[in-house]
């Protein structure tokens, strides 16, 4: 494989194209909040809204993978690390400045802009500033709390400030705890991972802080999502709301029971675990999705 296939498997490798999917899934969520509460969707603010946020994640990623330390990426021959390091640089800066631009129309297009400056001071911080030194989080392990913050709890409220001049309550109460519900899902889809990960230097949130924690986080998360959506229900959120939370949670209580058996030393199930979890989450956002745009 030649120098140039070579970087495109990289960068193809690299762009985390489900996570991409899942920040498009989430900004339809918070655009669909204002389809839920009767107003119409400006849809070219809209998409405008939406690329920002594609190239504030691909100018995160690719900046990061710069400082990586990888072994995978420093056992390259320095020649082809330096082209490596180059394309990513020249990459980063393009998808940032593509975003920057963006951003400049956007406020020519919007009068109420207060609450619009806040989260794209926040969204550059979260995934720019701390991708690179001295910060350099994501590549110390704590990614995944970037990422599940952002698709979470920030992209789906920027989605809805873009359309709407203050920040609804209601849309943060069914949001936020999805943070808790994603971290859950990191965790379990590296457990697998894990001994290779330490192995090959690899940090993620579960070799940070070490299998046994991980999976009692794992399960503290999956708890914390349910108890925050029963605290939110005390708050009168419509029961077309917390469908999703309903609907999901069977299949978040055999995810939960799955880690309990590997906690207590019987022998994994990795598809089980893989397809609870998938399912947990998949069927809270199918239903969250439907509901606030076709109810």
């Amino acid at each position: 494989m030649d120098e140039t296939k070579q970087i495109s498997k990289i960068i193809l490798d690299e762009s985390r194209i489900l996570l991409i999917f899942g920040a498009i899934i989430s900004y339809f969520v918070g655009a669909g909040f204002v389809s839920y509460i009767g107003k119409n969707v400006d849809w070219f603010i809209f998409w405008l809204g939406l690329g920002i946020i594609l190239m504030f994640f691909l100018s995160s990623q690719y900046l990061s993978l710069i400082f990586s330390r990888n072994p995978q990426f420093q056992s390259l021959e320095p020649k082809f690390r330096l082209k490596y390091k180059n394309t990513f640089l020249l990459l980063g800066l393009t998808t940032m400045s593509v975003g920057a631009i963006s951003t400049f129309f956007l406020f020519y297009l919007i009068e109420d802009t207060m609450v619009i400056w806040f989260f794209l001071a926040l969204l550059f911080v979260l995934n720019v500033v701390l991708v690179i030194p001295p910060c350099n989080v994501r590549n110390r392990g704590y990614g995944d709390l970037i990422n599940a913050f952002n698709l979470a709890v920030l992209t789906p409220a920027f989605a809805q400030s873009l359309q709407l001049p203050e920040l609804h309550r209601s849309l943060i109460m069914i949001t936020f705890p999805g943070f808790f519900l994603l971290l859950s899902l990191f965790l379990a889809l590296s457990l697998e991972k894990y001994g290779s990960d330490l192995q090959n230097s690899r940090l993620t949130l579960m070799t940070v802080i070490g299998w046994k924690t991980g999976m009692n986080f794992h399960n503290i998360f999956l708890l914390l999502t349910y108890f925050s959506y029963g605290i939110v229900a005390l708050f009168s959120l419509s029961f077309n709301l917390l469908i999703p939370a309903v609907v999901a949670f069977p299949f978040s209580v055999l995810q939960f029971w799955e880690m309990i058996r590997i906690g207590n030393g019987e022998k994994p199930r990795w598809k089980f675990l893989y397809l609870s979890t998938g399912a947990s989450v998949g069927i809270f956002v199918y239903f969250l999705l439907f509901n606030l745009w076709f109810r």
